[in-house]
């Protein structure tokens, strides 16, 4: 998104929706550490990060003229859009679609109001291309969302095309694959098989049960995925897509392989569904990578910081965290 008005580096002015959240929390320690003056907008029942430098401001997403003069304070280069439903969790279908659709249409019209120059970098995900993507998948595959929290995706994304055309918003989709990192929220594969292989600290040998394990998925890093957000926000091309991925597949046994090779433990595979079809996403960077951004993190460190946390927990939740 760059411009000749905008800032681009240090002193710039970004703005982290969900900042407080697993990506958001990224993109605003990435955002530090490139020397910008960071807001982190969160809500009145998320946790306020405790970083230099970082102001966090508490908004209602359901007060839109409130949400409007904060950014008419704040007059950000760039605001990148990490709030929203990551539908991992037990969310009636209406929620989902409230929350990542209902906000970017809030977001997008307090923007052309408050700051109609900034940047809006809105976090989308590859569930848009479907379960059956082709591979490697390209930001030009066809997009054939199978759930209502990839559906849900599609329509932001529409949303943000229709105020970029409509009313000229420098608005950029980022589609972000299998995104792993410590404090991954509940009920991903990466973080049922930390779970698991945390285990008991008193227990040698853990059982690690999942539904199925030949599916391959292509993981990234979340600081990398920070990375790449913030270097969308400065430089990508308004009205454009940008894959998020490593451009590697890794099957989910090996990934469990590599989770129990790094916690130094042994442990039993047990398969619920053994002829389970598997699926493939592999994503291409392409784009991302003529912004000069390329995975730095890879899987075995991810899963070094995954699986150090999550020992943690367990040891502290066992009462050996005294």
């Amino acid at each position: 998104m760059s411009d000749s008005k905008q800032v681009t580096g240090p002193g710039a002015t970004v703005v982290v929706t969900g900042g407080s959240g697993f990506i958001g929390s990224a993109v605003v320690r990435e955002a530090l550490s490139r020397g910008c003056a960071v807001t982190a907008l969160i809500r009145e029942c998320e946790p306020i990060m405790d970083l230099d430098g970082l102001n966090s401001r508490v908004v209602d997403w359901d007060d839109r003229i409130g949400f409007t003069e904060v950014l008419s304070e704040i007059s950000p280069d760039v605001i990148v859009h990490c709030a929203g439903s990551s539908a991992r969790g037990q969310e009636a279908v209406e929620a989902i679609y409230r929350a990542n659709v209902g906000l970017v249409w809030t977001l997008l019209s307090a923007v052309t109001t408050a700051c109609p120059t900034c940047g809006v970098v809105l976090l989308s995900s590859a569930a848009v291309y479907g379960p059956s993507p082709e591979v490697p998948t390209s930001e030009a595959a066809v997009l054939q969302p199978a759930t209502h929290y990839g559906h849900s995706k599609v329509l932001a994304e529409g949303v943000a095309r229709a105020f970029a055309e409509v009313e000229g918003v420098r608005a950029v989709v980022a589609r972000p694959f299998n995104v792993l990192g410590p404090g991954e929220p509940a009920g991903s594969v990466v973080e049922r098989i930390a779970h698991q292989v945390a285990g008991d600290p008193g227990t040698a040998r853990v059982e690690v049960r999942l539904r199925e394990v030949s599916s391959v998925r292509d993981f990234v890093d979340v600081d990398d995925v920070a990375r790449a957000l913030v270097a969308i926000g400065f430089h990508g091309e308004a009205g454009t897509a940008y894959n998020i991925c490593s451009g590697r597949g890794v099957s989910i046994r090996d990934l469990v392989e590599c989770a129990v090779a790094v916690s130094g433990r042994e442990s039993d595979l047990l398969v619920e569904q053994e002829d389970t079809v598997a699926s493939v996403s592999i994503g291409r960077n392409d784009r991302l990578g003529q912004l000069g951004w390329t995975p730095r993190i890879p899987l075995e460190e991810s899963m070094r910081r995954i699986m150090q946390s999550a020992l943690l927990g367990s040891a502290v939740s066992h009462g050996d965290g005294e």
